[in-house]
């Protein structure tokens, strides 16, 4: 191969790889920013983040109750989620009666962010916990079949 190719190809890595830090840079400085920028003092605050803890360890406590438990809360988790957009222009129109700040913009970024990702991640560790469970009932299935054959 030509070096000048080589050449072009490794300033085209160092180049991306170096607008990949400076962009992640910057997407960690917006993180930080978005956190600060909220009063965590807030009951309603307070309220939401207490019931996204009580889902989470809801979940990992009720991991070996796939089927009673966990796909109902499963189907809650999104249930709850659909709304958001409308939940994000009531509170636009209404946060002076539960906050002190307007947090609710026209993209619905801050909902998405403190209400409906809580909840999609909670409802992946339901996947993960279920996904987990069914491979412990087919080991266990699958090792009894394996005993009572051996045993013929």
């Amino acid at each position: 191969m030509d070096e000048s190719i080589l050449e072009q190809i490794s300033n085209l890595t160092w180049n991306s790889l170096d607008a990949f830090q400076n962009e992640t840079g910057k997407s960690a400085e917006f993180i930080v920013g978005f956190i600060n920028a909220i009063d965590w003092t807030q009951p309603w605050l307070l309220a939401l983040m207490s019931f996204h803890v009580f889902c989470t360890v809801f979940i990992v406590l009720a991991r070996h109750h796939v089927f009673n438990l966990l796909v109902p809360m499963f189907c809650m988790l999104f249930l709850l989620c659909f709304p958001a957009a409308y939940i994000n222009e009531w509170a636009a129109e209404n946060y002076r009666l539960f906050a002190t700040e307007q947090y609710f913009d026209s993209s619905g970024m801050f909902i998405t962010v403190l209400y409906s990702l809580p909840m999609v991640l909670n409802a992946l560790l339901i996947v993960v916990s279920a996904t987990a469970w069914q491979d412990g009932q087919l080991l266990r299935v699958s090792s009894q079949c394996a005993d009572r054959y051996l045993h013929m």
